[in-house]
C-alpha cells in the first residue's frame, strides 16, 4: 500500500524535498530513509493507527450500544413513520436543520422496526469508523507517513468534545458525517491542489454536495479550502495570493461560489430559524463559556468532568485550575511553534477564524433560545476537532507539495530526544484525558436517562398486551423527559406509541380503554370526574334509555369546553347500535348485550348526555355517567 504516495506538479517538486528534510519532530535516521526500510516504517504506523481506530469504534460501540434514544429521537422517528419516501419529507426542516441525510436514515432505521436502537447505534457507529478512516486518509495525504500523525490521529480518535454529538442521535445524525465530509473534502482539495487533476475537485464537491445534505455548518469548510489555497498553494502578498488563486482554481471557485451561494439563499427563504430578536446581550458571556471554557478544557482531553443536572445531556464543568491550565498550556503550544516554525502562524490563524464562526453562529441562533450557557455544551463545537486536528498539523508538521508551508527557523538543530519524549507525553495525556472525559459522559447515558425507563416500560407492557385485537389508549402527554411540552403535539401518546409498538390505536370511541402510568406502564383506564350525572330515577336501572327516542341524562355540573373523555356505565338488553350526543359533538357507537362500559370522547363544553338511535324494543340502563379525563387504574 502506498501511504504517501503524493503525485506533485512539477513547480513544487523541489519545495517538496526541501520540506521533507525540515520537520519540527526529529529528522528519521538514515536507515528509517533507506528505500528498504521505508516500507517496514509505513507500514508499521499505519498497524499503528488502524489498532487506535480499532480502539476508539471498540469503545464508541460500548458507549452507543447500551444508550438508547432521547428527546428529539422520537420526533424524528415519529415523523419518518408518518411520512413516505419523498422529496417533501427528505426537505422537511428540522429544528432549523436541512437534513435529507438525517431523514433518510431515520425512515430506514423506523422501517426496520419499532424502537429498533440497535439499528440506528449500528448506523452511527459505521459512520463514526468511515470518518475516523477519513482522518486518517487525511493526515497521510497532507504530511505523508510519518509518527507525528499518530498523535493527530490519537487527539481526533479520543476527544470528548465529539461524544455528546456521538450519544445523541439526532446530533449524531449532522455531525458524525460531517466530519467524515471535512475530512474528505480537504483529502481530495489538497490532491487537487497538487496535481490540478479534476477528479479531485470532482471528489471536493460531492464530498461538500452530500455534506449540505447533512450538517448546515459544512457551509464553514468551503473557506477553509479557501484558506488552504491562500495560505499554502501560493505566494506574495495577499493581492498577489489571491489572483494567483483565482488563475489555478477558477474552474473550483465557479461551483464552489455557485453552489454555496444557493443553498445559503434557499436555507435563508425555506427553512425557519428557532430564535427572533437579538442576543448581542449574551456575547460576553457565550464567549466565557463556550470559547473560554469549553473550547480550552476540551481540546486538551477535558473538561474531565460533567454538569449532570439536565440528564442524560451533561455540560461541561472542568474544576477552574484546569480551565486556568489549559489556557497555559495553548497559549505556551502556540507561542513554542510560532517561534520554532515559519508559517506556523497560519495554521492558528484558521483554527480561531474557524473557532470564531462557530461562536457568532451559536450566539446568532441557539444562545438567545437556551442562554450563554448554552456554551457549556461541547456538542456546537464537535466541528471544530476535525479543524483543530488539521491546523496543528498544519502548525507543526509542512504541508507536502505546498508551495509554502511550515518550516523549522534558521539552521535545523540536532534531534531532541527530550523534545520527541516531551510532545509523546504531552499527546499520551491529551488522549488519555480524552477517554476518561468521553467513558465518564457515556456513563451518564447509560445510568441516567429518564426518557429511556418510561420508553422500555412501554414497549414491554404492549409486547404483553400484543394480541389479535388492537390497544385502544385514551391519548395523553408524555413525561417532559421523553419528548418536552414545547413539542406538542410530538409528545402525545399518539404520535410516540406507534413509534414504540405496532397494533396501537386511539379511537374516539371504545369498550376498553389503556392509560399510561408516570413510569410507562399501561394500565386499565379510569375516568378522574370533573362532574357526573346524579341517581337515574328507576331503582335497579338507573337511567332507562328505550328505542330510537332514547334519553336524556343530566350532568351534576357544566363541563367546559375541552377535551373529556365520557363514561357510560350501562347493562344493555341486546347488541345494537346507538348515538351518543355531547354539547355540538356526537358519537355513533356499539353496544353489547349485558353489563359494560363505554368510552367517548368529545371535544366540547356540555352539561347533559343524550343517547339515541336504539333498534325498537331494545333498552339500555345507564347506572351511570362520568366526564373527565382518562388516568391510569389498576392493572389490565
Amino acid at each position: 500500500m502506498r501511504w504517501a504516495g503524493v503525485r506533485c506538479a512539477p513547480w513544487d517538486s523541489a519545495g517538496v524535498v526541501a520540506q521533507r528534510q525540515e520537520r519540527l519532530l526529529p529528522a528519521p535516521s538514515a536507515d528509517e530513509q533507506d528505500p528498504s526500510a521505508g516500507l517496514t516504517r509505513a507500514q508499521l504506523i499505519g498497524t499503528v493507527c488502524v489498532s487506535m481506530i480499532v480502539v476508539q469504534l471498540a469503545l464508541r460501540s460500548w458507549a452507543l450500544l447500551r444508550s438508547w434514544f432521547y428527546f428529539d429521537d422520537y420526533r424524528l422517528l415519529a415523523q419518518a413513520d408518518q411520512g413516505t419516501w419523498s422529496v417533501g419529507y427528505l426537505a422537511s426542516p428540522f429544528d432549523s436543520q436541512f437534513m435529507p441525510w438525517g431523514r433518510a436514515v431515520v425512515k430506514l432505521v423506523a422501517e426496520a422496526g419499532r424502537a429498533d436502537w440497535t439499528a440506528a447505534a449500528i448506523g452511527t457507529l459505521g459512520t463514526q469508523a468511515a470518518a475516523s478512516f477519513a482522518c486518517l486518509w487525511m493526515l497521510v495525504t497532507l504530511f505523508g507517513v510519518r509518527w507525528g500523525i499518530v498523535g493527530l490521529l490519537g487527539i481526533y480518535l479520543t476527544s470528548a468534545l465529539t461524544m455528546p454529538a456521538l450519544m445523541w442521535w439526532a446530533a449524531a445524525l449532522n455531525q458524525v458525517p460531517a466530519q467524515l465530509v471535512f475530512f474528505c473534502a480537504v483529502s481530495c482539495w489538497v490532491r487537487h491542489a497538487r496535481t490540478g487533476r479534476r477528479r479531485w475537485l470532482l471528489g471536493t464537491l460531492l464530498a461538500l454536495t452530500f455534506g449540505l445534505m447533512v450538517y448546515v455548518k459544512v457551509v464553514l469548510f468551503v473557506p477553509v479550502l479557501a484558506f488552504l489555497a491562500v495560505a499554502y498553494f501560493s505566494e506574495g502578498g495577499p493581492r498577489a495570493r489571491v489572483g494567483t488563486v483565482v488563475r489555478r482554481f477558477w474552474l473550483a471557485a465557479v461551483p464552489l461560489v455557485v453552489g454555496t451561494g444557493a443553498f445559503a439563499i434557499y436555507y435563508a427563504s425555506r427553512v425557519p430559524s428557532i430564535s427572533s430578536g437579538s442576543s448581542w446581550g449574551l456575547a460576553a458571556d457565550l464567549a466565557r463559556t463556550m470559547l473560554g471554557t469549553t473550547l480550552p478544557t476540551g481540546l486538551l482531553g477535558g473538561p474531565w468532568q460533567w454538569d449532570n443536572r439536565n440528564p442524560p445531556v451533561a455540560l461541561a464543568d472542568p474544576w477552574p485550575w484546569t480551565v486556568a491550565l489549559s489556557w497555559v498550556v495553548l497559549a505556551g503550544v502556540v507561542v513554542t511553534t510560532v517561534a520554532m516554525r515559519r508559517g506556523a502562524g497560519r495554521g492558528w490563524l484558521l483554527l480561531a477564524l474557524y473557532v470564531a464562526a462557530c461562536y457568532a453562529l451559536l450566539l446568532r441562533t441557539r444562545a438567545n433560545v437556551a442562554g450563554a450557557d448554552i456554551g457549556l455544551e461541547p456538542r456546537y463545537l464537535t466541528d471544530v476537532v476535525p479543524v483543530a486536528v488539521l491546523c496543528l498539523g498544519l502548525a507543526c508538521m509542512p504541508l507536502v507539495g505546498a508551495t509554502e508551508a511550515s518550516n523549522p527557523r534558521g539552521r535545523r538543530r540536532p534531534s531532541s530526544t527530550g523534545l520527541r519524549a516531551t510532545i509523546a507525553a504531552g499527546v499520551v495525556l491529551v488522549c488519555a484525558g480524552g477517554v476518561a472525559s468521553s467513558t465518564a459522559y457515556a456513563l451518564i447515558w447509560h445510568r441516567d436517562n429518564p426518557g429511556e425507563a418510561w420508553t422500555r416500560n412501554a414497549i414491554s407492557g404492549l409486547a404483553e398486551l400484543e394480541g389479535a385485537a388492537p390497544v385502544t389508549v385514551a391519548d395523553a402527554v408524555v413525561p417532559d423527559p421523553v419528548v418536552a411540552a414545547f413539542n406538542y403535539p410530538w409528545n402525545t401518546l399518539r404520535r410516540v406509541l406507534p413509534v414504540l409498538a405496532r397494533g396501537v390505536t386511539f379511537p374516539d370511541t371504545a369498550e376498553d380503554l389503556v392509560a399510561f402510568d408516570r413510569d410507562g406502564h399501561p394500565r386499565r383506564a379510569v375516568i378522574d370526574p370533573v362532574t357526573a350525572s346524579p341517581r337515574g330515577p328507576e331503582r335497579d336501572c338507573g337511567w332507562r334509555v328505550r328505542g330510537p327516542d332514547g334519553a336524556t341524562i343530566p350532568l351534576e355540573g357544566q363541563a367546559i369546553s375541552y377535551r373529556w373523555w365520557i363514561r357510560v356505565a350501562y347493562l344493555a338488553s341486546d347488541n345494537d347500535t346507538a348515538r351518543v350526543r355531547a354539547g355540538d359533538q356526537s358519537r355513533d357507537v356499539t353496544v353489547r348485550r349485558g353489563l359494560h362500559n363505554l368510552f367517548v370522547e368529545v371535544d366540547a363544553a356540555f352539561d347533559e348526555v343524550r343517547i339515541t338511535g336504539l333498534l325498537p324494543g331494545s333498552s339500555l340502563c345507564v347506572d351511570t355517567v362520568e366526564v373527565g379525563r382518562a388516568v391510569p387504574g389498576g392493572p389490565l
